[in-house]
């Protein structure tokens, strides 16, 4: 499960390389590679956010309104979203019953309500991860006609970056945050998310035009099946100190 090659960075510390095995997306504003099509300053709806991962499944930017997308910081290498953002990118066939979301992000204030990612498919599942939900709270929920919501009430301090790392592993849902367990719950039977083609979005659902998606934004990965408390805390360790973690 865990890669075997750790490299030397140029002052000589060591890089852990995240979790390769089920990498689906691997969005990272922290390099280069992935982040070769930004500009300094305000970039514009259809910027392409270049994904590491092998799949070619690159993150789109668009927009509610208007033409700004986000803004690029490049010295500090942090991505801030707007009110009218949207981000989505595909995923494989099928894809949907086991799966985690890891996203690294920064919120401006309490009382956002950030949709941090969505997933339906063309088989009319729906699931979707809100990073945080209401109150600054993680939450889950399923929809097969009728929505199935867990919030566990573990708040996510704002202002301060954080991992989020949230997973469905067919009807039991799992959270972390900056590497230690948060929450598990089982969800109600029959919601399990599998079928045609799908895609993962940020900011938006597709019964609604708009949700808030006001955060600084750093990595987003995600793993088509639930990643181990081990290999969350891996992850973490990995990239910690790019966000002045420890």
């Amino acid at each position: 499960m865990f890669g075997d090659t750790i490299g030397l960075g140029n002052l000589g510390a060591a890089v852990i390389p995240p979790i390769s095995d089920n990498l689906a997306v691997h969005l990272n504003a922290k390099d280069a590679t992935s982040t070769a099509n930004f500009s300094s300053g305000t970039n514009a709806a259809n910027t392409q956010w270049v994904d590491l991962s092998g799949n070619s499944r690159n993150g789109t930017f668009a927009v509610f309104s208007g033409s700004n997308a986000f803004s690029w910081d490049a010295t500090n290498k942090v991505i801030t979203t707007n009110s009218t953002t949207k981000l989505s990118h595909t995923m494989p066939s099928g894809y949907g019953a086991n799966f985690t979301i890891e996203l690294w992000v920064k919120l401006p204030t309490a009382g956002i309500y950030v949709q941090g990612g969505a997933m339906y498919t063309g088989g009319g599942f729906i699931n979707y991860i809100q990073a945080p939900g209401t109150n600054v709270d993680m939450q889950w929920a399923s929809y097969t006609g009728t929505t199935d919501y867990y919030n566990p009430n573990v708040d996510v301090s704002v202002g301060v970056w954080h991992q989020l790392v949230m997973s469905y592993n067919s009807n039991v849902r799992y959270g972390w945050i900056d590497g230690s367990s948060v929450a598990t719950s089982t969800r109600t039977a029959g919601r399990t998310a599998a079928g045609a083609s799908a895609s993962i979005d940020y900011g938006f659902l597709p019964w609604s035009s708009s949700s808030s998606f006001v955060l600084d934004l750093g990595i987003i990965r995600v793993y088509t099946d639930t990643l181990t408390n081990a290999e969350v805390q891996h992850n973490y360790d990995a990239n910690k100190s790019d966000f002045g973690l420890s």
